[in-house]
């Protein structure tokens, strides 16, 4: 069963004019599969191995959490740039 995996800080988010505080590792997924403006960028495809990693208890919910800031930074997405 996959678990929520809340974050210890919420990521905030900003694409098409659609802004999201993202605060789990579930959230992230989502809009890493289902949102995210571009597809198969380096760190995009590392966010969502980290968050299959997180979901799958193989790692902290925060392992997720880094790669997604990863991701937004390099898809110009990421409102927040505060890591922790």
């Amino acid at each position: 069963m996959l678990r929520e995996m809340n974050w210890t800080k919420p990521v905030r988010v900003e694409a098409a004019g659609r802004f999201r505080v993202i605060s789990s590792t579930r959230a992230a997924a989502q809009w890493l599969l289902y949102h995210w403006p571009t597809e198969g960028d380096p760190e995009h495809r590392a966010a969502r191995v980290a968050c299959i990693a997180v979901l799958k208890n193989e790692q902290p919910p925060d392992h997720a959490r880094e790669a997604f800031i990863a991701a937004a930074k390099e898809a110009g997405i990421l409102i927040n740039t505060d890591p922790r």
